[in-house]
């Protein structure tokens, strides 16, 4: 058996909250400065903000955005399965966005 697999097989066995550190561990361990690599993001966010401040860039203002998300439909329903039981679902215009089943409980 490598390293690697008694390793995975070790933190199989850990709880969950053990295995969160350990991954956190391991991504802060990974995640090393890289100066040309955030030199090359640095410029990349200069590069709308001066579009901002010359005017090329078009904005929205906060009450277009607040004023487009109202307009939207949102409604919660009661419906029930064939089998009997509740399921509350939540629409908007447009489609579902997600199913609690049996809720309440």
């Amino acid at each position: 058996m490598s390293i690697v697999d008694k390793l995975v097989s070790e933190i199989r066995a850990l709880p969950d909250v053990e295995k969160l550190r350990l991954m956190d561990a391991v991504l802060n361990d990974l995640d090393k400065p890289e100066p040309e690599i955030d030199l090359i993001w640095a410029e990349e966010a200069r590069k709308p903000w001066a579009a901002y401040k010359a005017g090329r860039m078009p904005t929205v203002s906060y009450e277009e955005v607040m004023a487009k998300h109202r307009q939207r439909e949102y409604r919660f329903t009661q419906c029930s399965e064939p089998s009997g039981g509740a399921n509350a679902v939540i629409r908007r215009a447009g489609g579902d966005l997600g199913v609690e089943e049996n809720p309440g409980k």
